[in-house]
């Protein structure tokens, strides 16, 4: 009852304020690429009031978020790491956000109280491919095993909101194709936090690459009063289930 009350005044609020959709159209790359780069001298990027982090290590690697229009969707293992499995993004639109979460990369900031509505997503080739054959690395999958992204809303003060877990493998059934993930059910959030769980772990942890691709991340932001009302219940849930 009270994950439906929160969800009514959600739908509320969306049926009164329109969307914004970050599908990084916006973006010119050339044909089989994307940005940033290790040398690009960058730390992240925004798109429609929406920040992307990304960082290079000390070894000259890197962890974050990067927009691509890479089509290779065949070729197996690390050199592959830029492209999602669909080779395309959603409606076979031309960009998509390819993310390795880092230490202090492994999050997106949106507008202070926004409602994410949801957004597409799926593995990149480089994690599909490892999980449908196996490399020298990590395992081939086999019923049993499981490769879960985990995404945690923050709200204005940094306390979590909730999580949702997308299933991007499930034995041997391995995600493909871009999946829709509502996210709403977050409520208020100013962040959204993301971390993976696997059944392939080794000494270092998960062995299955940890990255995913997405696209067409849709949010709204809600008029104060009802940013207010909507964070005023928020809170009383909270209290409620913490009593409970």
């Amino acid at each position: 009852m009270k994950k439906q009350a929160m969800m009514w005044c959600v739908c509320l609020v969306s049926a009164a304020a329109s969307a914004a959709v970050v599908d990084f159209e916006e973006f010119v790359l050339t044909s089989n690429s994307y940005y940033p780069t290790v040398t690009s001298g960058e730390t992240g990027f925004s798109s429609q009031g929406v920040s992307f982090p990304y960082a290079v290590t000390p070894w000259q690697t890197w962890d974050g978020f990067v927009y691509s229009n890479v089509t290779d969707n065949t070729t197996p293992g690390y050199t592959n790491q830029y492209s999602a499995i669909t080779g395309k993004g959603v409606n076979n639109s031309n960009n998509y956000v390819v993310a390795y979460p880092g230490y202090s990369t492994g999050y997106i900031a949106v507008p202070t109280n926004s409602i994410v509505h949801g957004a597409y997503f799926t593995n990149t080739t480089y994690a599909a491919l490892d999980m449908q054959n196996g490399s020298m690395f990590s395992k081939k999958f086999e019923d049993g095993d499981f490769f879960k992204l985990i995404i945690t809303g923050r709200n204005a003060a940094n306390q979590s909101t909730g999580s949702v877990v997308v299933d991007l493998a499930n034995g041997t059934n391995i995600l493909t194709q871009w999946l829709w993930v509502d996210l709403s059910g977050l409520g208020l959030v100013s962040k959204l936090e993301f971390g993976f769980d696997s059944s392939d772990v080794g000494a270092w942890g998960i062995n299955t690459p940890t990255y995913f691709a997405m696209d067409n991340l849709t949010y709204i932001i809600p008029e104060p009063a009802t940013a207010l009302m909507l964070a005023v219940g928020a809170a009383a849930l909270l209290r409620k289930r913490n009593c409970a």
